[in-house]
This record gives C-alpha cells, sequence and structure tokens, in this order.
C-alpha cells in the first residue's frame, strides 16, 4: 500500500468576502449542489472542511480552485492511501475511509501506528475570525505513519491468487481459503480467499466480502492440522493403499457408504451418518495410530518438523 498525495479543500468562513460567488465557484468545480457548499460557507465556525465533496480532490479541480483565488479559501495537501494489488491481498491489508482511519483489516488493526498526524493551517485573526493585514499564514502537511512490514512473500502470494482465480474458473466454489506458512517458525508466506475485492473501491463490496479474512474467520481446530502426520505416517509405514480406488470417493449408492482398503487386504466401511471428526477417527486413523509406538510417534513428530514437547496419546 502506498500514500498518494492529494489535496483538500478548507475554509475560513469570516475570510471569505462574498459567500455567495464563492459557494457558486467552489460548487461549479466540484460538481456539487450550491446550497450544499453556500450552507458550509456560511457557518459560524473558525475553520471548515468541505467534507466530503471537498476531501481528496484530484489534479486539475485542485488547479481549478487554486487559479480562482478566492479569499478564506484553503488547499491543504493531503494523503489517500492507494492500494497496487488492488484484489491481491485485500482481506488482509483492508482500507482506510475518507479520513485516512484505518476501517478494516491491517489498516484498523495497526491504525494509531500507520495513520501518521494531520496538518495545521495557523494564522492570526481578529475577534471575528479575519485574517489581520499584514500577515501570512503558515500550513504544515500531515507527515505519514510509520511503516509496517509483513512476512508475505510476493511471489508466493502471486501463486496462491492465480491458483484461486484458476480455481474460481473452473469449479465456481462459494468461498476458497489458502495458506501458506513456513513450518519452522510459523511466519505467514502467503494468504487469500475469495470471494475478494478491491479496497481501492470497497464501497461497492458488500460488508460481509470486506470484513472477513476467511483463512482466519473460518478457523478450525489445530487437531486437524495434525492428520497430515497421521497419513504420512501409514503411508510411510504401508499401511494404507494410496492407488486404491476408493481414495477417489467410492459410495454405494443405496447405503451411502465410503469403502477405504488397507494393504492387508482389510476394507474400513465409513457410511454417511458417522463422518463426523470423531468417528472417522475411531473407525480408521486410530486404528492405524495404534499400529506405532511411542517412540515410533516421537520420530515421525519430529521428522516433519514438530517440536515435540510432550507426547499425548489421542
Amino acid at each position: 500500500m502506498e500514500n498518494e498525495p492529494v489535496i483538500s479543500l478548507y475554509a475560513v468562513p469570516n475570510q471569505v468576502k462574498d459567500k455567495e460567488k464563492a459557494s457558486l465557484t467552489i460548487s461549479s468545480i466540484l460538481g456539487v449542489d450550491y446550497q450544499t457548499i453556500y450552507k458550509k460557507i456560511t457557518k459560524k465556525a473558525s475553520i471548515i472542511t468541505f467534507h466530503p465533496e471537498g476531501k481528496k480532490l484530484d489534479y486539475e479541480k485542485a488547479k481549478a480552485l487554486m487559479n480562482q483565488n478566492i479569499d478564506g479559501i484553503y488547499l491543504i495537501q493531503d494523503y489517500k492511501r492507494y492500494y497496487p494489488y488492488e484484489k491481491y491481498m485485500a482481506s488482509l491489508i483492508g482500507f482506510c475511509g475518507i479520513d485516512n482511519n484505518g476501517l478494516a483489516g491491517l489498516e484498523n488493526t495497526y491504525d494509531e501506528y500507520l495513520k501518521g498526524k494531520n496538518g495545521t493551517l495557523e494564522y492570526m485573526m481578529d475577534a471575528k475570525g479575519g485574517l489581520l493585514p499584514n500577515q501570512n499564514y503558515t500550513l504544515t502537511s500531515p507527515s505519514s505513519g510509520l511503516h509496517l512490514k509483513l512476512t508475505l512473500n510476493l511471489d508466493i502470494q502471486n501463486v496462491i491468487e492465480r491458483e484461486m482465480e484458476n480455481a474460481m474458473a473452473l469449479y465456481n466454489p462459494s468461498e476458497i481459503s489458502c495458506i501458506v506458512m513456513d513450518p519452522n517458525n510459523g511466519e505467514i508466506l502467503a494468504i487469500g480467499c475469495r470471494p475478494t475485492y478491491n479496497n481501492n473501491h470497497y464501497q461497492e463490496y458488500d460488508s460481509s466480502v470486506y470484513n472477513r479474512l476467511l483463512p482466519v474467520y473460518n478457523s478450525f481446530e489445530p487437531g486437524s492440522t495434525f492428520k497430515a502426520m497421521t497419513f504420512a505416517a501409514a503411508v510411510n509405514e504401508k499401511k494404507i493403499d494410496i492407488d486404491f480406488k476408493a481414495w477417489h470417493v467410492q459410495l454405494d449408492k443405496y447405503k451411502n457408504e465410503i469403502y477405504v482398503s488397507t494393504l492387508d487386504g482389510k476394507v474400513v466401511v465409513i457410511d454417511e451418518e458417522t463422518l463426523s471428526t470423531k468417528k472417522v477417527l475411531d473407525q480408521f486413523i486410530l486404528p492405524v495410530q495404534m499400529s506405532f509406538n511411542y517412540k515410533d510417534k516421537k520420530v515421525y513428530i519430529a521428522d516433519l518438523g514438530y517440536k515435540c514437547i510432550k507426547m499425548i496419546d489421542y
């Protein structure tokens, strides 16, 4: 994400000599209703902001206003967030609102560190708020906040984004979640999901899309991640025939049963009603685990990169 320089419009009402003419000029340039501008310029306030119509103006509008040289109207340098990767990592990064406040994702979580400081307008004025003669005003531009460095690897991120796009086009699923983690230190190297959105234009999407980072939102129990160790060990010990066609889901048309074969010829039957984690463990995974002794388990856990502090049978 980057900070893109823009211009914002402010006014000191008591310094605007011809409020009707100023309102007409400003409303014409900004493309907004005359009364909207007039009501703001005629407010009894020391300084007013044109929000949202005068916030983060593009270069053409800012230049047109500057050329008018209207008393009491000030153009102050501002910044807006720009997300060059658009839909990539959008749910992780989040976005900022028109006032540069983080509203979602990391932008919201680390807002106090990222948002920086607002700019200031300093001038000498009389009791009515008018600019004193022969006095200059001082504009201080806003300052940027701190940088946030992530552990993401852009090359790996590009791969998962591409593969998620391919999966969406091929299978049209309702959701996709993907995480790539370095098992040596737990660093997240890539993370993403579908559906996603363009955080430069978050207003065009439903909040259910940009308020959820699916790999985090749809979390599941850590024990399920450990099943990979069980299957890896079972395959290595030749307890499972990975070439048996049932691995591609062999269903009995009438009984709704799944058949799983092992090398010793045993066929494990799991019916559709017992596809919960506990019952699958009882009928299939646990018998495989029980064929390993304590030492074997510890060796496999260590070989797969896990740091075994205490072995717990389950």
